[in-house]
């Protein structure tokens, strides 16, 4: 059995080895994307993500919504790294 450090997290996409620390995510957050596979989402994509966080933020959407546009962020960043296009 894994044992996963407490004050860290990996990136969400399998396989990948990067990690950071669990106090540089902004609060609530316990999931990241390393810049290697964020780079790989498209920057329509990225924009729509920031669009949703920033709403978010200020109470015009539920977090419902914005989580729905990261886990599309997220399954973009699987596909990518899956089909052998990591920059």
């Amino acid at each position: 059995m894994e044992e996963r450090m407490t004050d860290r997290t990996p990136c969400v996409v399998p396989g990948c080895r990067r990690t950071v620390a669990l106090k540089t995510l902004p609060p609530g957050d316990d999931e990241w994307i390393c810049a290697r596979h964020w780079a790989a989402v498209p920057k329509r994509k990225r924009r729509i993500y920031f669009r949703a966080r920033r709403r978010l933020r200020r109470g015009e959407i539920e977090r419902k919504r914005a989580d729905w546009a990261w886990n599309r962020l997220k399954k973009i960043a699987i596909e990518e790294a899956l089909l052998g296009l990591e920059i």
